[in-house]
């Protein structure tokens, strides 16, 4: 199953979704909206946000987020990162004024790494010959 995030416009509340029954999750009342991630960045915007993935080791990785780190502010920040694998994933999740740069262990195939910006949603690299 493809990685699924969905967000409630209500309350704000991101979830993923580990099983896929067909059935989309709710929350506040209310079927939540799947988000379909941005997988260029976009120039109408002053900071960078997709996922920039190295290879630390042959058992981690480390992902930051932007070519120029994306802003860690209280109001305008990276809430997570999610670095997906053949056969699961790793996720880090960050305070708001925490710098969006975590290093991962990762032991199988990574395949994509999501961030997650709580002004411009998601953000999606795919990853390939990592």
């Amino acid at each position: 199953m493809a990685t699924k995030f969905y967000f409630c416009p209500i309350c704000g509340n991101v979830v993923m979704k580990m099983v896929d029954s067909g059935v989309c999750p709710s929350c506040c009342g209310k079927e939540m909206q799947e988000l379909s991630p941005h997988m260029q960045e976009d120039p109408n915007l002053s900071e960078s946000h997709l996922p920039i993935v190295i290879r630390v080791d042959v058992y981690n990785v480390k992902i930051s987020v932007g070519t120029k780190l994306h802003p860690a502010l209280a109001n305008h920040h990276i809430q997570f990162i999610f670095l997906e694998t053949m056969h699961g994933g790793r996720i880090h999740y960050f305070e708001p004024t925490e710098e969006p740069c975590a290093t991962l262990c990762c032991l199988g195939t990574p395949i994509a790494a999501y961030a997650y910006c709580n002004v411009h949603g998601l953000w999606k690299t795919d990853i390939i010959n990592l």
